[in-house]
């Protein structure tokens, strides 16, 4: 990609509300991609659609012209721009990969506090799923839902008989649909944590797949349906459908935390915390560690929804976590466990006592994290435990807590209230046990 220091493509931006937007030509599918960058300013409203995909692994290999220069992206993003783009008018988008000057940093950690406003002040957000495959021609027929059967007939049925076979043959029917589901849900694009926000903060949200579109709310949210039915395991039907083994479940867990984010940010109930959020999603990927808080920073105040909260954009506001891509993640661990005081992490996320899932990630780790009682008598306090989450959270390894231990000490020396050296205390305790845990494991 070209270097950003030179290039005309990105020109330095004057304001820290200030983002770039794509102008994409018109244009063929099999026309070559031309487009222009130019500078707007949030605060004055600008129209626009973003876009969420998954960037790949592949390199930037194939080129578009982009302010009459040459500039080259992954594979994806490339598809995607041609199916998207107009053959008779421009469209007007914020795309990551191009609005954003990738090889700067110090561009790029402002740009992302500016995520949040983007993606909540975007027309549309369109997401690409990519090209079709496992029959996923299905999912986007609207005819495919007046013949789903209804989650009140199942009942019905399972009340009216003894018979496992009217039962089984409209479980038979569900499952071909089910597994038609799993596969589009184990799709890259959900794995990703940068779509958490993008999705959650989006006004409204258009699916992309193949050359088939839907509303998000035509496609998931009419999904509802496929739930556990509680209290019915057991039996007839406890032979046709496990809840606890249930591989949709297990599939579209991601899906449910989204839906259940999106409606408490509409209902201005949102009361996240960022250790909430990094655990939550703590199975999502990003390109880059730093993502796993900065993917998830717009989420964390409970007034998430103010359209108009630009303070967001400067550093008047205390406490604010800020992107900053100059950091490793020993930095970025002491930055947010030292800026954020979680008093009661098993209070705000009842999932840490979840010890079955709990023993499932710690095996997929290599890491015995758990039983939740012994870490608690071992830590002996609730800060040291938000040490011990966030560290197996972020994924560090051993070389990065040594990192952690080295500058807390060297801060806490410099600190005169103290509140350095009790964190520091509080993790060393987590690391210990950690520590302890790994040698556990490999005897």
């Amino acid at each position: 990609m070209s270097n950003p220091q030179i290039s005309p493509i990105w020109k330095p931006l004057h304001n820290p509300s200030s983002i770039r937007l794509l102008t994409l030509y018109p244009g063929r599918f099999q026309d070559h991609v031309e487009a222009s960058l130019e500078e707007s300013d949030l605060r004055k409203d600008p129209y626009y659609e973003a876009i969420s995909y998954y960037w790949g692994r592949q390199m930037p290999e194939y080129d578009i012209t982009v302010n009459g220069q040459v500039l080259q992206v992954r594979k994806n993003l490339y598809d995607f721009l041609r199916k998207l783009r107009s053959r008779s008018q421009n469209r007007i988008l914020w795309v990551d990969a191009i609005c954003i000057s990738q090889m700067d940093l110090e561009e790029k950690s402002q740009q992302v506090r500016n995520i949040h406003h983007v993606f909540l002040q975007a027309s549309c957000v369109h997401a690409w799923l990519g090209e079709h495959q496992d029959s996923s021609e299905v999912l986007f027929d609207p005819q495919e839902d007046a013949w789903q059967p209804h989650e009140g007939l199942l009942r019905k049925v399972w009340r009216l008989t003894f018979s496992p076979t009217p039962l089984r043959k409209l479980y038979d029917a569900r499952r071909r649909r089910v597994r038609i589901w799993i596969a589009f849900f184990q799709r890259p694009y959900f794995s990703r944590r940068w779509i958490v926000q993008e999705l959650v903060l989006a006004r409204s949200i258009m699916m992309h797949c193949g050359t088939d579109e839907r509303s998000w709310d035509e496609l998931i949210g009419t999904r509802v349906y496929y739930k556990t039915f509680d209290g019915i395991n057991f039996g007839t039907i406890g032979d046709i459908y496990n809840p606890v083994n249930d591989p949709f479940r297990k599939a579209t867990n991601n899906i449910r935390m989204l839906l259940m984010l999106r409606d408490e940010a509409r209902t201005q109930k949102f009361e996240r915390d960022i250790f909430t959020l990094i655990n939550m999603f703590s199975h999502t990927k990003c390109e880059d560690p730093l993502d796993q808080v900065y993917a998830l920073l717009s989420l964390e105040d409970s007034s998430m929804s103010s359209r108009q909260d630009m303070q967001y954009y400067t550093a008047r506001r205390t406490g604010v976590i800020f992107p900053d891509y100059q950091k490793d993640m020993a930095d970025l661990f002491i930055t947010v466990f030292t800026k954020r005081n979680c008093t009661d992490p098993i209070q705000l996320n009842p999932s840490l006592l979840d010890t079955e899932n709990a023993r499932r990630r710690s095996q997929k780790s290599g890491r015995v994290r758990w039983n939740v009682d012994q870490v608690l008598v071992e830590l002996g306090s609730q800060r040291a435990l938000t040490a011990y989450h966030l560290l197996a959270d972020l994924h560090l390894d051993e070389f990065e807590m040594k990192l952690v231990q080295e500058r807390l000490h060297e801060a806490a020396l410099k600190d005169h209230t103290g509140r350095l050296n009790a964190a520091l205390s509080d993790t060393e305790k987590a690391i210990r046990f950690i520590n302890r845990q790994r040698t556990s494991y490999q005897m």
